[in-house]
């Protein structure tokens, strides 16, 4: 049966992808009196960003696990918590988690990981508070930069756009840095995470956790050069100034998601799932509209695509739109990830020997060493599962009880360093990998093997066939030093506008990448309006 989209001319702007980032931009277009629909090829809005059942009664994040430096702005502008969204009280602190049970608890309380830390060396107590308080000033200094649209590769065309004020708020931010805090920040920009923090601390968790953050859904570890570079653009995500913003949403990310999705409908768009677009339609070099899979034709000026940009480019763009030097860009474009997911529903509390139950809401990185993280590294370059994996585990059921039974709990665990392609195939290789991760875990929680009810393995091929995102990667394509800000995706579309008139990109493949922030979305549909106005 084909969907009713009513009259087929009836739209003033078509957007592929019912992704967080794609409603943020539908909900945004709509807000401006456009006539906006929103095509998402599978049964479910909301990408990777999904709650889904693990075991009757438990139910946990899919893929993504946090609400990772959603934009403030954007929760005000669409007054998603009118549409039902609730956020959890506390943020979710980074947690270094020790097999020895001396813990850190790198949250807001600088006092109490100060004296967590001189459980481990005195030396790197002292240096902790100058260290945290120096990443919050780069953090506040950064953000302008990070979260604005970056600026075109030619440079500042254009002194009223946000883009060129962000670069100058930025600039007027850094300028007041301490001196420490500048030349932190060159570090970071040009060198590897791991030099930096061998630099300042000598406990083997802390270095471990601070680039573990870095490295996550990346291909390098903390020797990588762009894995400084990676840790500023999270740190600038994730916290404006002097708030951090990470934090779980009640009912899960698919609870987030629904409120995108009210907010859009709300200001008018309409939204059709099960509608997967085989094609973008092309009259003069413009596009007009798409095509979908059983042939429907819907016409609309402006086309807005939350897919990834190989796949906008190359797939569903009639051949011969696009110049040689920009589709040879795309195809070096590259896409690895190393990252696999786990699920588990486990009976009875989750309790971790030596950590309070607070802590239990944040993010618990097991990463022992940066040698631990560069050896899982090196496993998955030669196409092996990790035989110590570094991991970043959550319990959302701590901060919605709803999301399990009483005294059941959810664990939503990030494995870094899992290969797309593994010996024997992940069809062998799941088991296994599971029982790698388990080992893990028990070294943290020792009865945990003995509670898991259920579980469920995601390798990279799953979350590439599931999510629709390439070989896995959530950020659809690496943000390396090459493939960040100006340069992301490339030359020509690094500012959401393309090469083609009225195409446009909203999603992770854009600046300022991937993670759970909405910023693509919001950036692309201000573009798009702003542009509207200029005519």
């Amino acid at each position: 049966m084909t969907p009713d989209f009513g009259p087929m001319n009836a739209f003033d702007a078509i957007v592929i992808g019912a992704g967080h980032n794609g409603l943020v931009c539908a909900a945004y277009l709509a807000r401006a009196r456009k006539k906006v629909l929103v095509l998402e090829r599978r049964a479910e809005i909301g990408g990777a960003a999904l709650t889904a059942e693990i075991s009757p009664q438990f139910d946990g994040p899919a893929c993504a696990h946090l609400l990772y430096g959603f934009a403030p702005e954007i929760l005000q502008d669409l007054r998603l918590k009118d549409r039902g969204l609730v956020l959890s009280k506390q943020p979710a602190p980074l947690v270094a988690l020790a097999e020895d049970a001396r813990h850190i608890v790198l949250g807001e309380d600088i006092a109490k990981a100060k004296a967590q830390i001189a459980l481990h060396s005195a030396g790197d107590a002292e240096n902790y508070e100058d260290f945290a308080q120096t990443l919050k000033a780069l953090a506040g200094a950064l953000r302008p930069l990070v979260t604005a649209p970056p600026p075109s590769a030619g440079g500042r065309a254009d002194p009223k756009s946000s883009a060129y004020r962000a670069l100058d708020e930025a600039d007027r931010l850094i300028g007041r840095l301490e001196p420490e805090a500048r030349r932190l920040l060159s570090e970071l920009v040009t060198g590897p995470i791991g030099d930096v923090l061998e630099r300042s601390f000598e406990t083997p968790i802390l270095q471990g956790a601070f680039a573990l953050k870095a490295c996550l859904g990346n291909i390098y570890g903390p020797r990588g050069g762009g894995s400084g570079l990676t840790f500023l653009i999270r740190l600038a995500l994730e916290r404006d100034g002097k708030t951090l913003l990470t934090t779980y949403p009640k009912g899960g990310l698919g609870a987030f998601v629904k409120s995108l999705a009210a907010a859009a409908q709300k200001a008018g768009a309409v939204i059709r799932t099960e509608a997967p677009v085989a094609g973008i339609l092309m009259e003069n070099g413009r596009s007009t509209g798409v095509i979908l899979e059983d042939g429907t034709q819907i016409r609309a000026p402006i086309v807005v695509s939350n897919a990834d940009p190989k796949e906008t480019f190359l797939k569903l763009l009639p051949k011969g739109q696009l110049g040689t030097g920009f589709k040879r860009a795309l195809t070096r474009l590259r896409s690895t990830a190393y990252t696999a997911k786990v699920n588990l529903a486990v009976e009875g509390p989750p309790e971790i020997p030596g950590l309070a139950h607070e802590a239990l809401g944040g993010r618990l990185m097991i990463a022992p060493s940066l040698a631990a993280i560069e050896d899982a590294l090196a496993e998955a370059r030669s196409g092996r599962y990790s035989t110590e994996p570094v991991m970043e585990v959550t319990f959302p059921s701590v901060h919605d009880p709803d999301m399990a039974p009483v005294n059941q709990h959810v664990m939503s665990i990030i494995v870094q360093y899992a290969p797309y392609e593994t010996e024997g195939g992940w069809a062998e290789a799941r088991d296994r990998f599971a029982e790698r991760v388990l080992i893990a875990l028990a070294r943290y929680i020792p009865d945990l093997r003995d509670r898991v009810v259920a579980g469920d393995v995601l390798s990279p091929q799953d979350i590439e066939r599931n999510y629709g995102l390439p070989q896995g990667n959530w950020h659809h394509i690496e943000p390396a030093p090459d493939q960040l800000f100006w340069l992301r995706p490339a030359p020509g579309a690094e500012s959401y506008a393309t090469p083609l008139p009225g195409l446009y990109l909203c999603g992770v493949g854009s600046h300022p990448a991937g993670d759970i922030t909405g910023l693509a979305g919001r950036n692309a549909a201000q573009l798009i309006l702003a542009a509207e106005r200029r005519r």
